[in-house]
This record gives structure tokens, C-alpha cells and sequence, in this order.
């Protein structure tokens, strides 16, 4: 029984996304949008003379494409994003995940499976940059290993027909910050209690030396 718990995670898996971008060799980070997923097909590890390999079975609903997932170029991958992207409902995306102040997004606890990712929102700060939906398995077989937490970057970019060059994403500021005051602080006391404290001292001394001459 205690082995359970180790059995069940090993076979749950984690994505993480990293969306960010190069304009005019300065680095721009697509955060606070929302990204989605979608289980396109479900995924098996199996072993054969001792090697591992995944077998991909295509769901119902998108079995007209189905294909050699396992093989495909990546001009084929992209290609096939897009088509799914055009099949599936908005009801049907399984979870969702806003992008932090550096393009991060996660998602936990995925069944093995070939994922669509799409961005779904968008903030006004990021309307000129296009993120393309993509696919990826959780796990993944990366030289001879399944690695059941991946992490991928979308191909993300500038959309050329814009005539402005973009700006970097609007972004909270960080609480954690020293520069900034924090709630219920106030500064404007402490050069007050400085001079409070040496006049206090002076006259203290004054009293002491008052005192020693009586």
C-alpha cells in the first residue's frame, strides 16, 4: 500500500511553458495571457528489447487525421496544431494557466497523452505578438528516456504587419521589492526619531554635567 502513491506519480505528468521572444535582439515575455490544453491522444510506454518507445492512440473525435504522431517534422506538427485548433470547443480544453511576469505557465497531474496547447486570451499588452499552438506529449522520449516532466516554448514572434515595434508586456510590480514601501509602512518618521534621540542625549549629557557640579 505504501507503494501507491509512488506508482501513481510516476505516471502522472507535469508541462511547463516558457513563452518569451527576441525583437531587435531585446528579449520580450508574453505574461498574463491564458493558455489552454486538450488531449488529443492518449499515450502508452511500452518496452521492447529493453527499450522504451510510446505508443500514441488517436481519440474518436480526431481520428479522420490521425497519423504517425511519433514521427512527425516539425513543419508537420505545426501543421497539424493548427488543424486541431479549428476542431476543438472551447468546452473541451481540460485546463487552463496564466502566464506569470516571465511567460510561465504549468499544468500537473496529466494523464499520458499528446497535448494541444493554444493561447485563449490574450491581454491588450501582447496583441502584437502571435504564440502558435502546438503539440507535445507528456512523457516524453528524449534519448532512450521518458521524461514525465517536459518543458517547452511555444514559437512566439512579432507580428510583422504591425507598423509600431512592440513594447514589452505591462507587469505588476513585485511586493518582495525593497525599493518600494510596503503596506502600513511610513518612512517620514525615522530622520524625526534620529533627532529626537541626540537631543535627548544632549540633554542628558547637560543634566550629568549640571549634577557633577553641585
Amino acid at each position: 500500500m505504501f507503494c501507491l502513491p509512488a506508482f501513481a506519480a510516476e505516471w502522472s505528468g507535469t508541462l511547463y511553458l516558457h513563452c518569451s521572444t527576441h525583437v531587435d535582439g531585446e528579449r520580450f515575455y508574453i505574461a498574463e495571457d491564458e493558455f489552454s490544453i486538450v488531449r488529443i491522444a492518449d499515450a502508452e510506454v511500452l518496452m521492447s528489447e529493453g527499450n522504451s518507445h510510446i505508443r500514441y492512440t488517436i481519440l474518436p473525435k480526431y481520428k479522420n487525421i490521425d497519423c504517425d504522431w511519433g514521427n512527425l517534422t516539425a513543419e508537420e506538427s505545426r501543421a497539424k496544431a493548427k488543424q486541431l485548433t479549428s476542431m476543438v470547443a472551447d468546452e473541451e480544453y481540460i485546463a487552463s494557466d496564466e502566464t506569470d511576469r516571465q511567460g510561465n505557465a504549468s499544468f500537473y497531474n496529466l494523464d499520458p497523452a499528446i497535448y494541444l496547447v493554444v493561447r485563449t486570451k490574450v491581454t491588450p499588452q501582447n496583441e502584437s505578438y502571435y504564440v502558435d499552438p502546438f503539440l507535445v506529449s507528456v512523457p516524453l522520449l528524449w534519448d532512450g528516456s521518458i521524461n514525465y516532466t517536459v518543458t517547452t516554448s511555444p514559437k512566439c514572434g512579432w507580428n510583422p504587419e504591425d507598423s509600431d515595434p512592440p513594447s514589452n508586456p505591462i507587469v505588476p510590480a513585485d511586493p518582495s521589492d525593497s525599493k518600494l514601501p510596503q503596506t502600513g509602512q511610513l518612512n517620514w518618521p525615522i530622520p524625526v526619531l534620529i533627532i529626537v534621540g541626540i537631543a535627548l542625549v544632549i540633554i542628558g549629557w547637560k543634566r550629568y554635567r549640571q549634577s557633577k557640579n553641585k
